[in-house]
């Protein structure tokens, strides 16, 4: 099965950017408007101050989301090629119980090239 975990990984860390990078900013401005009038200075700082935080931490969860993702991407690759290794192994190990099975009955190896099954 094809395994897309760190895909939703990623598409969640994007959405949570930009959440975080207009919802943010966009809630100020709702509480903005539900409170007093400030003066224009104060205003302006906090706007700043709102959006620097917002910023910041909008990267800062989609850095961590990315490398989230990626660890996943790897963990599943890393599945992917033992798995294959596995069933690699398990296919040896018949093949050969087969050719022990074949030089038990007949007393030679068996032919090269022909299947002993």
């Amino acid at each position: 099965m094809f395994e897309l975990r760190w895909f939703k990984t990623f598409i969640w860390t994007l959405a949570t950017f930009f959440a975080i990078l207009f919802v943010l900013p966009l809630a100020y401005e709702l509480f903005v408007i539900a409170t007093p009038e400030m003066d224009a200075s104060a205003e302006r700082n906090s706007r700043q101050l709102v959006q620097f935080t917002s910023n910041i931490f909008s990267w800062v969860a989609l850095f961590l989301g990315c490398l989230v993702a990626w660890n996943q991407r790897q963990t599943h690759i890393r599945r992917e090629r033992l798995h294959k290794r596995v069933i690699e192994r398990t296919r040896e190990k018949r093949r050969q119980a087969r050719e022990a099975q074949y030089e038990k009955l007949y007393g030679k190896k068996p032919p090269k090239g022909r299947s002993t099954s």
